[in-house]
C-alpha cells in the first residue's frame, strides 16, 4: 500500500488510538518524503488526516511541528525520539501504579496502556468494556488475552458498577485541555464511580497531547451524527463519540515522564506550520 492509501486509510480509521494513528501516519509521511513526492501534496493529505480526526491533539501538535522542521531531516528524526522516548518512559510509570493483585479497569483502545502492561507480569485481571460505537474495547481486549492476562469483558454501561471491585482505574487521551481529559465517550462515568468508590483514576497523557489556544481552530470533539446509533423512528439520536472529564475528579496524570497533578500539567507552546496552515485553510474553505 503506497502512502496516499495508508494516510486515506488512517484518515478513516476510527478504531486505533491517537499514538498508533500518529505513528503509522509518520512511517507514511516518511515514505513519501523518501519517494520524493510533492510536498503540497504530502502536506494536503497529512491535513486531511488532522480534519479527520480534530479530537486527536497529538496529530494536530505532532504534524505542526514536523513540517516546521522537515528540511532539516536529523531534525525530524529527533522530534520522533523524543515523541518515543516521553511514551515509553510514560509507559513505565504507569506500570509501576499498576498494583501487585486484584483487578485493574482500563477503557477503550490505548497503545500506551498496552505498552504499559507489555513487561507487567502481575497477578492481575484486566477489566474492559466494549467502548461502543466502534467498539474498540474489544480489540484492545483481545490483545491483553494475547499478552497472557485475566480479562473480564463488559458493557460499557456496566463498567462504572465494576469500579468498586478494582484497585485502580486507568484511560488514554486524546487531548489535554486546560478544562480536562478528552477521551473516548464513558470516560467521565468511570471518573465519576472512581470518586464515589475512593478509587485512584489515572490519565496516560503526552506534552504533544496537551492543546494550546493557538491551535484550538484545528481542534472539536467529532461528532457521529448518530450514524452508529439505532434510534427509534421519531427520535433524535444525540451523543458525541468523544466526552470531557475535568480535572478535579482526576487522581493523577502520566505525562512528559512525571506524574503529576493536573494543575502541574507542564504546557510546550508548539508553532504553526505556515505550509500545513494553508492546506488546512484551502480544504476548510472548499467544503
Amino acid at each position: 500500500m503506497e502512502w496516499k492509501e495508508r494516510l486515506i486509510e488512517l484518515s478513516n480509521n476510527r478504531v486505533s488510538g491517537s499514538t498508533a494513528i500518529l505513528r503509522e501516519s509518520y512511517d507514511a509521511v516518511l515514505e513519501a518524503l523518501d519517494s520524493k513526492a510533492d510536498i503540497e501534496e504530502i502536506v494536503t493529505h497529512v491535513a486531511i488526516l488532522l480534519r479527520s480526526h480534530p479530537t486527536m491533539a497529538v496529530l494536530i501538535n505532532f504534524f505542526h511541528r514536523f513540517f516546521n522542521a522537515f528540511e532539516n531531516d536529523k531534525e525530524v528524526r529527533m522530534l520522533w525520539k523524543e515523541l518515543d522516548r516521553e511514551t515509553e518512559e510514560n509507559a513505565r510509570l504507569a506500570s509501576s501504579l499498576i498494583p501487585g493483585k486484584g483487578k485493574i479497569i482500563l477503557y477503550s483502545h490505548s497503545l500506551s496502556l498496552l505498552k504499559a502492561l507489555e513487561d507487567c507480569r502481575k497477578n492481575i485481571t484486566v477489566v474492559l468494556s466494549e467502548s461502543r460505537p466502534y467498539y474498540e474495547g474489544r480489540i484492545m481486549a483481545e490483545k491483553l488475552v494475547e499478552m497472557g492476562y485475566k480479562v473480564e469483558f463488559t458493557y460499557d454501561a456496566f463498567l462504572p458498577v465494576l469500579v468498586d471491585k478494582s484497585e485502580i482505574v486507568l484511560i488514554g487521551s486524546d487531548a489535554i485541555t486546560s478544562q480536562g481529559v478528552i477521551n473516548r465517550a464513558g470516560s467521565f462515568s468511570l471518573a465519576l464511580s472512581a470518586k464515589q468508590f475512593k478509587k485512584p483514576f489515572f490519565v496516560i497523557g503526552h506534552t504533544s497531547k496537551v492543546l494550546y489556544g493557538h491551535l484550538s481552530s484545528y481542534f472539536s470533539v467529532y461528532k457521529e451524527n448518530g450514524d452508529k446509533l439505532s434510534a427509534p423512528k421519531g427520535s433524535k439520536p444525540i451523543g458525541d463519540v468523544f466526552d470531557l472529564t475535568p480535572w478535579k475528579i482526576v487522581s493523577a496524570v502520566i505525562i512528559n515522564s512525571m506524574i503529576v497533578s493536573p494543575k502541574d500539567i507542564p504546557f510546550k507552546q508548539t508553532k504553526t506550520s505556515s505550509l500545513l496552515h494553508r492546506a488546512y485553510q484551502s480544504l476548510k474553505n472548499s467544503k
